[in-house]
């Protein structure tokens, strides 16, 4: 069959110039687009988790060595249901400085189901700004950031090789 025939259903074909030969569209210059994008996913993917776990990293390094301790209460505990896969938070306030400032922390089902509003919650934050803060443990934090990074890692590694696969596919 010829691409000239309706009922045909594979790739669209082209001529190499003297029409003896013929090649897949697909084969063209059109066909570096996916590679590409998938090389500046895989950037822009590797570029945001190391930034978001460094800074993670350096505020608790931060509270590690300046961090203040405090007494805060629980305001509410929240649900969020996205792309059918439901997380849980519990949101807190706290008092520095004569003021009042909230903040939120990643809990299980349990824990968010648990917290009654009003119950008491440890908070450490930072003096030199203490809009930052934590309510667990910095060794519950620390383990929390080093599973976030190995999780992160993961797909990151996923992406790169998706990545050589596309250039490689491309180049076929």
């Amino acid at each position: 069959m010829s691409d000239s025939n309706p009922g045909w259903q594979g790739p669209s074909m082209s001529s190499m110039g003297d029409g003896s030969a013929r090649v897949p569209r697909s084969c063209e210059t059109g066909s570096m687009r996916r590679p590409v994008l998938a090389l500046l996913l895989a950037i822009g993917l590797t570029a945001a988790v190391v930034y978001f776990s460094n800074a993670r990293q350096d505020l608790l390094d931060d509270l590690a060595q300046h961090g203040v301790k405090t007494t805060g209460s629980v305001t509410g505990a929240t649900e969020r249901t996205r792309k059918g896969i439901k997380s849980y938070s519990i949101e807190y306030e706290y008092r520095a400085n004569g003021t009042t400032y909230a903040g939120s922390k990643t809990a299980s089902r349990e824990q968010a189901l648990g917290a009654g509003r009003g119950d008491a919650v440890a908070v450490t934050y930072s003096p030199s700004s203490p809009t930052r803060s934590i309510a667990t443990t910095l060794g519950s934090a620390r383990q929390d950031l080093t599973n976030g990074r190995a999780v992160g890692y993961v797909i990151v590694a996923g992406m790169w090789l998706y990545t050589l696969w596309a250039f490689a596919a491309a180049r076929a």
